[in-house]
């Protein structure tokens, strides 16, 4: 799906409990948070994904 959303030139983060580590390295431009996380953090990381799109 990552692949899809990527090529499609679409603004995306993962979440993942592994950290970088469990990030492909074709991704790594790609923001992450780790489980568990809190909605304001994934809200300032959204936040942040759209200022850089911009």
């Amino acid at each position: 799906m990552a692949e899809v959303i990527k090529a499609r030139k679409l603004p995306f983060i993962f979440s993942t409990g592994y950290g970088a580590s469990g990030i492909p390295p074709d991704f790594a431009d790609v923001p992450a948070i780790q489980k568990p996380f809190t909605i304001e953090a994934l809200g300032r990381m959204i936040n942040e994904l759209m200022r850089i799109e911009r």
